[in-house]
């Protein structure tokens, strides 16, 4: 029985799960290989399967699986709020949020799962990151989205979240550098004041 293959029809048909292709194997000139496995990692189809095809089979689901990015261009900022199967979720602003985002956060910025980093950019909508209930269970863990947000969460979405996210904590890093840099050049020029009037007294 053969395999059934499917292809996002357009952009709006990409989610988060298709980033694994998209991320490594788009290349100018793809050998019959990268081909195969990007149609793989891009349609979930067993790599054993797609080895049974024609070449020619192979270069006109490549060709349509190409044709499903076209278009496809990322706004400068992720939108504000997005509703996956009927349920609200808000983008987080980690300026206003808690110290156990920022906490999660590290943990999972060590793994390579871009579903995790999805769940931390968005929160169920009205919702207070970290609450917990009178047993002090955490509600609305990330684990309760992750299923959602694997299969229904937009891949444009994600890849601006991902270079949204990025920018803010790059802009944060320069910050505490020139706060850093500041502090010790302001240690150094009290360091030669207290020097000066040392001196000043001796000779007085």
């Amino acid at each position: 029985m053969a395999t059934e293959i499917r292809i996002p029809r357009s952009k709006k048909d990409l989610r988060i799960r298709h980033n694994k292709a998209l991320s490594n194997n788009i290349v100018s000139n793809p050998s019959l290989s990268e081909k195969s496995i990007f149609l793989h990692e891009l349609t979930q189809a067993p790599l054993h399967s797609i080895r049974k095809l024609s070449v020619k089979d192979v270069d006109k689901l490549y060709r349509l699986c190409i044709l499903s990015f076209a278009g496809f261009k990322l706004n400068d900022e992720p939108p504000k709020e997005i509703v996956l199967e009927g349920q609200a979720f808000e983008l987080v602003n980690p300026d206003k949020v808690s110290t156990g985002w920022h906490i999660d956060w590290d943990v999972i910025s060590k793994q390579d799962d871009p579903v995790k980093y999805a769940c931390m950019y968005y929160f169920p909508k009205g919702e207070v990151y970290g609450e917990a209930d009178t047993n002090g269970n955490i509600l609305h863990p990330s684990s309760d989205r992750y299923e959602l947000f694997k299969e229904h969460f937009p891949l444009q979405v994600y890849l601006e979240c991902r270079a949204f996210f990025l920018n803010r904590y790059e802009k944060s890093i320069r910050l505490q550098v020139a706060k850093a840099k500041g502090e010790q050049m302001g240690m150094k020029i009290r360091s030669k004041l207290q020097g000066m009037l040392g001196r000043k007294q001796s000779t007085l």
